[in-house]
Parts: C-alpha cells; sequence; structure tokens
C-alpha cells in the first residue's frame, strides 16, 4: 500500500470512529454547530465590538478580516473543491452505508478542503491576532472554530484530513490578512 492509499484509509478510519460517537441529544447540538445561520449574532457582535471599541480603526479591522474570509471561501469552495475534485464521505458508495446520518443533505459534492473549517479558523485566528494581550476571552473563537471543525467530521460530511487542511489554510489566510492590516494600519 503506498502512502496516499495508507492516509486515505487513516482518513476514512478517523471520520468512521467519529461520526460512530452519535447520540440523540449530541446529534441535535453538532447540527446546532455547524449550521452557519447559527452564528450569525456572534458576527454581529464582533462587527459592533470592532466598531464601537476601535472606531476607525474598527472599520479596517472588520474590512480585513471580512476579506481574509472572503478569500479563504473563495479559494476551497471556488476552486480547490473544483480542482481537486474529492469527494465527500457522503458521496462515496463504499462509505455511505457505514455513515450516521443526522443531516438531509451533505452539502455540495466536493469536500477537500472544508470551508467550514477554512472560514472559522480565519476569523479566529485574525481575531485572537488582533486582541492579543486586551481580553482573553477572544480565545474562546480557537473553541469555537475547533467545534465547528469537529461538528464537520462527526456529522459525515467530511473527512478529517479536509477539515485539517481548512484548518491549516483558514490559519494562513488569517495571519496573512493580519500581518497585511499590520502593515496598512490607522494607528
Amino acid at each position: 500500500m503506498n502512502i496516499l492509499s495508507r492516509l486515505e484509509e487513516i482518513d476514512k478510519q478517523l471520520l468512521l470512529a467519529i461520526n460512530h460517537t452519535h447520540a440523540p441529544w449530541a446529534d441535535d447540538v453538532m447540527l446546532f454547530i455547524t449550521n452557519r445561520h447559527t452564528w450569525w449574532p456572534l458576527y454581529i457582535f464582533i462587527v459592533a465590538y470592532l466598531l464601537i471599541a476601535h472606531k476607525k480603526r474598527g472599520v479596517k479591522m472588520v474590512m480585513f478580516i471580512a476579506f481574509s474570509v472572503i478569500v479563504s471561501e473563495i479559494l476551497s469552495s471556488w476552486i480547490i473543491k473544483p480542482l481537486v475534485q474529492r469527494l465527500r464521505p457522503c458521496h462515496v458508495e463504499t462509505i455511505q452505508s457505514q455513515l450516521h446520518w443526522v443531516m438531509d443533505n451533505c452539502g455540495g459534492r466536493y469536500g477537500f478542503f472544508s470551508s467550514h473549517a477554512s472560514n472559522s479558523f480565519t476569523l479566529a485566528i485574525f481575531m485572537v491576532a488582533l486582541l492579543t494581550g486586551r481580553n482573553k476571552w477572544w480565545y474562546l473563537l480557537l473553541l469555537w472554530a475547533t467545534l465547528i471543525s469537529y461538528s464537520r467530521v462527526y456529522l459525515g460530511v467530511h473527512y478529517p484530513g479536509d477539515v485539517l487542511a481548512g484548518i491549516i489554510v483558514g490559519s494562513v489566510i488569517a495571519y496573512t490578512g493580519y500581518i497585511l492590516y499590520q502593515k496598512t494600519s490607522i494607528r
């Protein structure tokens, strides 16, 4: 077995192990966590906080964060997924019957890399970089992004490798966006 086949098998086994830890209460929690609409109040709070606490600089912060998340989404959904064409587990016939299904549908055909993981880590890492030392509560965004990422595997819509790649890409985008913000920041 070559290394790529071995990694794919490990990815599949991890997916099944996580997906099979289901419980009715956890299914509901993971559906809530994975739903993008759940988090609109958090996004509104972040924007309001940045605008109120940082005034003119806050506008630039919001713009750079929004741009970074948009880059993350475009890179994942519009460029990499169609280019790589790695099927989501729910579209792989040999795995479908082994998955515990909670969602009505599992999203688009391709899953590499996870937009949920990338976008949430882009926001979380950017916010932590922006506000390090000001308030330790912002580190909870890392837990939030991790829960969203985990929910994608738990629900069987992404392999762990899809999520890990999303975390890495989102973190790189956030850090790059933060560096660009610093270079153009109003002081």
